[in-house]
């Protein structure tokens, strides 16, 4: 229900009420840390993990929630120790109720991004890399492992990634995605907009694609089109604040002060502490005068 403040006062009661040895309290330590952290009680979730760590110093769910707090916390080296210590291996001579991913490619995932944020980018290529050998479809890993190699201007590697992609159904979308930017990188503007329109031809039901649209076409001020891509989005995600914030520029970049006006007043309306928008709308409303 993302309730998760109530969530917490009953966790925080289960934990106190079981007696070590529960089998259950494992995770109810688990589930506490994850509420806590999507609560943005970071502290309070390292601490509840800490607490159910040197009850469980050996549960990969727990280790994974370590993972997660340290890097939020910017503990980067616990972080890494945490994630290594979860996808070691280990008997399975318990029953347990936790996603086999956190154990696995989940957790090399995240490890790539600690690597990442250390400046370890070799590093954070092989966890990549290894997160997608036995899960080939995981498409996280190597949407964002062929990201860094477009920026690091690797490009012919990533063209080979990105083929391997667009044949496969269940990463085909993410592809096409890669393949936009790829194109952009190499800056045939014309040929990304091709490769995004396709990815939100094949997939209607996925909003990144349209969005990786809308955001090309407002970066290379192509206004007209810009406009038709934005409201599409609007139309599937009425409220999208950024969304009408982005269609009163582009607006007002076509002289169409009266609709900037509305869409920023719209925006506002979702949003009314962001100071841009209300810039934006002043400036625009000041042509009236």
């Amino acid at each position: 229900m993302d309730d998760h403040d109530a969530a917490i006062g009953y966790l925080e009661l289960c934990v106190v009420a079981s007696i070590q040895g529960d089998s259950h309290l494992r995770k109810a330590y688990a589930l506490l840390v994850s509420s806590l952290e999507r609560c943005r009680r970071v502290v309070e979730a390292s601490d509840a993990c800490q607490r159910g760590l040197e009850a469980f110093p050996d549960d990969p769910e727990l280790l994974f929630r370590s993972g997660v707090v340290a890097h939020s916390l910017g503990q980067l080296q616990d972080a890494e120790s945490a994630y290594l210590k979860a996808i070691r291996p280990r008997s399975r001579d318990r029953f347990s109720s936790i996603d086999p991913g956190i154990a696995s490619y989940k957790a090399r995932h995240n490890l790539g991004l600690v690597y990442e944020a250390m400046g370890q980018a070799d590093l954070a290529e092989v966890q990549w890399r290894n997160s997608t050998v036995n899960h080939s479809q995981f498409a996280l890993s190597r949407r964002v492992m062929i990201e860094r190699m477009i920026q690091k201007r690797r490009l012919q590697t990533a063209q080979v990634e990105i083929e391997g992609m667009l044949c496969d159904s269940v990463l085909r979308c993410d592809g096409l995605l890669l393949k936009g930017l790829l194109q952009e990188t190499l800056g045939n503007i014309q040929d990304a907009t091709r490769w995004l329109e396709d990815a939100v031809r094949e997939f209607p039901d996925r909003e990144e694609p349209l969005q990786a649209l809308c955001r090309l076409l407002f970066d290379h001020e192509a206004w007209p089109e810009a406009e038709i891509a934005i409201e599409e989005l609007l139309r599937r995600t009425p409220g999208d604040a950024a969304a009408y914030h982005n269609l009163g520029v582009v607006l007002v970049r076509q002289g169409k002060q009266e609709e900037a006006i509305q869409a920023f007043q719209q925006s506002l309306e979702l949003r009314p502490d962001a100071a841009m928008t209300q810039a934006s709308l002043d400036a625009a409303l000041s042509t009236r005068e």
